[in-house]
Formats: structure tokens, sequence, C-alpha cells
């Protein structure tokens, strides 16, 4: 039976290791679910279009503590998520747990998300460069 996962996987030499992949995806889960209501379809996009058993077996492995090989393409995705939550979290006013959650779902004003929410402008290109575009405006609104 042929591997769903692709054959760029992550080695010992390259910069993310097994035990990076583990808690990005632990990480991933917890949020995409409970912070950003993102669907398995909607994650799976995020992570590059993946297909759901892949997801589902990296999800299983990670959250088990088993050692979990993604694509390159894919621990960029998550590391530049984890940007993007990381810099609603330090921009959110004290005492608004809930912002830097709204504000990921919330429709933006600014023109360069024609109106739509981080969620929907990331989801709907699906595209790595999506997600570099939100995290340059969150890096902006941090003075970074």
């Amino acid at each position: 039976m042929e591997s769903e996962i692709p054959s760029t996987q992550i080695t010992n030499n390259d910069a993310y290791t097994e035990n990076h992949a583990r808690a990005a995806m632990a990480w991933f889960t917890e949020i995409g679910q409970n912070e950003w209501d993102l669907s398995i379809e909607e994650q799976c996009t995020l992570l590059g279009g993946i297909p759901p058993r892949s997801y589902h077996k990296w999800k299983k492995d990670a959250l088990e503590g088993k050692p979990v090989e993604l694509p390159h393409d894919t621990m960029e995705r998550l590391s530049l998520l984890l940007g993007i939550y990381k810099g609603l979290k330090l921009i959110s006013p004290a005492g608004r747990e809930n912002f830097a959650a709204d504000w990921f779902i919330e429709p933006n004003n600014d023109p360069t998300f024609g109106g739509k929410s981080f969620k929907e402008f990331t989801i709907e290109r699906g595209t790595i460069g999506a997600l570099y575009t939100v995290r340059q405006y969150i890096d902006r609104a941090r003075g970074v």
C-alpha cells in the first residue's frame, strides 16, 4: 500500500526534528479545534492540503507521544501558524483572553484581506503565501 505522506520527510539533519513535529501537531490539534474552531478539512487545508488520513495519523501519534515525521512544508506552515497565534496573543489586551481567537475568526477591514477573517483568508487561498501575509500583518501590528 502506497503511503499518503509525501516522500520529502524530515530527517535528523533538518532544522525540524520529530520532537518538534510531535509538539507542533499536538499544539495545532488543540488550538485548531478549541480556539480557532477549525474543521478537520480546514486544518488539512492550512497544513498544505494534506489528506485527512495523514492528518489523523499525525494527530494520533502526536497525542500519544510517538515520533511524528512531517514534510518540511507542513512544518513551515505549522511554524507560521504558531507565529500567528503567538503574535495575536502578544497584542491581546490584558483581561481579554478570547481576543486572539476572535481576531483570527472575525472579519478584518484591512484591504489586504478584503473583509475576510484571517481564517477565511488563509483557508480560501490554501497557500503558504497566505500564511506569510497574515504573519507579516500581525508582526507589523506588533511593531516588529
